[in-house]
């Protein structure tokens, strides 16, 4: 589950006249990430056996269309 978010969020940047790196999440990888764990809670939402939430799967579908939108 983490390989996903971090193939999004760390970009490596060299700063101007610096001996260091720094890891920065940047706006379109935040987007990514919260995109990406709204699709994971609506896969463990259809995967629960004998129970689905069906007011929750409609929330985190606008959480998605609002991200979307962004």
């Amino acid at each position: 589950m983490l390989k996903q978010y971090s193939s999004q969020t760390y970009q490596i940047q060299p700063y101007a006249g610096a001996n260091y790196e720094t890891e920065e999440v940047g706006y379109e990888a935040g987007k990514k990430c919260a995109l990406a764990a709204a699709d994971e809670v609506l896969t463990l939402i259809a995967l629960q056996k004998g129970f689905y939430d069906e007011p929750a799967a409609k929330y985190w579908a606008e959480v998605k269309e609002q991200l979307n939108a962004l």
